[in-house]
């Protein structure tokens, strides 16, 4: 059973600029951004691990930091 994760609210404008620094930054950042991006997505807390290589308490922690 999957369990539910926090979803951040992204506005549109902040996602294309999210979306722009993936090419530019750090991988760390990178990877964070992913996080927030998947979340923003609603996606499933395995989703978010799946699309940023993370494992979960990774996603936690950035989550838990947004």
């Amino acid at each position: 059973m999957q369990l539910p994760m926090r979803t951040i609210d992204v506005p549109r404008g902040d996602r294309s600029r999210l979306e722009r620094l993936i090419r530019t930054i750090a991988p760390r950042v990178v990877e964070r951004v992913r996080i927030v991006l998947a979340a923003a997505e609603a996606a499933a807390g395995r989703a978010i691990c799946a699309r940023a290589g993370v494992s979960r308490p990774t996603v936690t922690l950035w989550l838990n930091r947004s």
